[in-house]
This record gives structure tokens, sequence and C-alpha cells, in this order.
């Protein structure tokens, strides 16, 4: 004996305003603030790496 799945009707759901701009918008610009933290920290780490070779040059008495 074969069973039918019956769906039942759903109550519609309440129009809720979104941002201005719409969903796209904003997650296009969460998709830039990503990007550009994601450069932010790239550029940093080179910074970081660059720091620790003077550093290191330093201690052995190189200028």
């Amino acid at each position: 004996m074969a069973h039918r799945l019956q769906l039942l009707p759903q109550p519609a759901l309440p129009e809720v305003p979104g941002p201005v701009g719409g969903t796209r918008e904003v997650m296009r610009s969460l998709r830039r603030l990503i990007a550009a933290d994601n450069m932010t920290q790239k550029e940093n780490a080179k910074v970081e790496a660059q720091l620790a070779i003077a550093r290191a040059m330093m201690r052995a008495g190189r200028p």
C-alpha cells in the first residue's frame, strides 16, 4: 500500500521590511568589507615579517 504525503497549507509569512537597498546590496557590501579585511591582513603580515627581519639584523649588528 503506497502512502501519499499530503501538504497542508502554511500561513503566509508576514512582510518584514528589509534594509534600505535590499539584501543583495548588503551582501555585496559585506563581501567587499571581507575582501578589504583580507587584503589588510595580508599586508600587515608582510610588514610584520619585514619588522622581524629588521629587528634580527639590528640584534646581529648589521644596519
